[in-house]
């Protein structure tokens, strides 16, 4: 799935392809908006690098079918910050719905070969920063290494108050009672690891790394951290080489956000009749999971 700074990314500019009054609640209710655009995974962050149940329940809501998900937290959207955040999960699910495949094939063909300690989720994580670096470059500034990106994330308590929230129910849906509380702490977290690991340059981050093979948890938190430049295997496909020996597809990572534009405002379109005038949520829009099963739940 991708990482942050590409769902950010993808949400803000996806408001172009919005009906009018979701993108007006959107930008309205802007912090609620982007953190629905992280939807699930500040769970993955909750007490990094302790263990801790939010992870496997976000790797559950990563890889069930969603059309249930959807269905209960539609019902709980009642005002404007709710909806916001459900709108910003929508672009999650379009976004990693298109990019899983992609992302998988970057990790397995291309990082596994480098990384053969890294465990095939973090090889995901890495793909995704490496992404995000491309993104960056491309979007946003033209030293993605100065991007302080935690910035993006913010974690006042007005603002995670709503959020959390819908996570808590989203956590429901999936048979999990997890407090508003706990999941408000794994947005923190998230916005913590970010912070921290915008500190220093590749030196401090080959320093994590080693400290991390020597606990036997190679890229554990060192996954997350942006290079000063791209990653030598290529992971957003600049060089458009095929990334999948049956179709020969040459996409790169710039072209799979056009498609996954594309399919935006059929599901924006879907969510506000259902908030708005309870049409029922078509279930064929939802009926694959988020990550294509790249996760296999412990």
């Amino acid at each position: 799935m991708p990482s942050f700074i590409t769902h950010d990314y993808f949400a803000t500019r996806g408001l172009i392809h919005a009906p009018q009054p979701v993108a007006a609640i959107c930008k309205k209710y802007a912090a609620a908006y982007a953190w629905g655009a992280q939807a699930f995974d500040p769970l993955f962050y909750h007490h990094i690098p302790y263990h801790s149940n939010l992870r496997i329940y976000a790797m559950e809501l990563h890889g069930m079918a969603p059309f249930s998900c959807f269905e209960s937290l539609v019902r709980r959207a009642k005002n404007g910050v709710s909806r916001a955040w459900l709108f910003g999960l929508c672009t999650h699910y379009i976004l990693d719905m298109q990019l899983s495949p992609f992302l998988a094939a970057m990790a397995k063909q291309r990082l596994a070969p480098h990384y053969p300690d890294f465990p095939i989720e973090r090889l995901y994580g890495l793909a995704a920063t490496d992404i995000d670096y491309a993104i960056t470059a491309r979007y946003i500034t033209e030293n993605p290494i100065h991007l302080r990106a935690y910035q993006l994330l913010r974690i006042q308590y007005r603002v995670l108050h709503t959020p959390a929230q819908m996570l808590s129910y989203a956590c429901l849906a999936a048979g999990h009672k997890v407090r508003p509380t706990a999941c408000a702490a794994a947005m923190r977290d998230m916005r913590r690891v970010y912070e921290a690991l915008s500190q220093g340059d590749d030196t401090a981050r080959d320093a994590l790394l080693q400290a991390e093979r020597s606990r036997g948890q190679p890229g554990e938190l060192s996954i997350f951290k942006m290079r000063s430049l791209p990653l030598p295997e290529d992971c957003a496909n600049r060089s458009g080489k095929p990334w999948q020996d049956t179709a020969h597809n040459t996409d790169d990572i710039f072209m799979l956000l056009e498609n996954a534009y594309a399919a935006l405002p059929v599901v924006f379109d879907a969510v506000w009749e259902c908030c708005t005038n309870d049409t029922p949520l078509p279930p064929e829009l939802f009926h694959r999971e988020f990550t294509n099963s790249m996760f296999s739940t412990p």
